[in-house]
């Protein structure tokens, strides 16, 4: 059983492995964007670069997204691209599982930094003591609605510098995020069948009610939570 002093030393050099993972992948992406440039995110090359990948590619793309949110690169963007990537309806599985991949990481990797801030910062009887108490208590919800709201890269590590649990977050972000990310790769499928053939008809193609049907209810759900939230006295 090792004494405080030991648990605190030992939790240290958890805290700068993780840090140095963070470094690793942002590193490594910069290293990536660097060499190919931006062009490397085009769906022409990006495409290349995950066939010639073969089985791995899906893991290629994932990676990808997950080192580039950690630097807070844009989610959408990100999420158009596999309909340049993959065909459907692959696009949409691998959209959500690098999109929910990356927010698990960035969370985790601020919440292993921020965690003894945000112990300090909602402590006590004070208003920052009673939100953080209402975050805990209604954590889930929260983040469910802060998705439709704050960019995805920036709500990552933002919750992680909350008392948020973890399976709150988990849960809340995979409500909001799944029918997000179906929309967005599902609209993007769409404009480019729209570009390829100049043919508006598509643009009442009923696939789109695929992605708009979820995404209309979440919103709907979202915004129902914010109104009947009340302010931290």
């Amino acid at each position: 059983m090792p004494t405080p002093p030991e648990g605190r030393s030992r939790l240290n050099r958890i805290q700068r492995l993780r840090l140095g993972l963070l470094l690793a992948l942002v590193v490594g992406a910069a290293i990536a964007l660097t060499a190919g440039g931006l062009d490397a995110l085009k769906p022409d090359a990006l495409r290349a670069y995950v066939s010639a990948a073969g089985v791995w590619g899906p893991l290629l793309y994932i990676a990808l997204y997950v080192a580039l949110i950690l630097v807070l690169f844009s989610s959408t963007v990100l999420s158009v691209l596999a309909v340049g990537v993959f065909d459907m309806p692959w696009s949409v599985l691998w959209a959500i599982v690098g999109n929910l991949a990356a927010g698990m990481v960035a969370f985790a990797v601020g919440r292993s930094v921020a965690k003894p801030f945000a112990a300090s910062l909602f402590a006590g009887d004070g208003r920052m003591g009673r939100l953080g108490e209402r975050l805990e208590r209604d954590g889930m919800l929260a983040i469910f609605a802060a998705r439709f709201v704050i960019p995805y890269p920036f709500l990552n590590y933002l919750s992680a510098a909350t008392p948020v649990r973890r399976r709150d977050y988990v849960i809340g972000t995979v409500l909001a995020q799944v029918p997000i990310t179906i929309f967005l790769v599902y609209l993007g499928d769409l404009m480019a069948e729209l570009w390829r053939t100049g043919d508006l008809g598509v643009l009442t193609d009923t696939r789109m009610l695929v992605g708009i049907v979820p995404l209309v209810l979440a919103v709907a759900f979202a915004r129902r939570y914010r109104h009947r939230s009340q302010p931290v006295p």
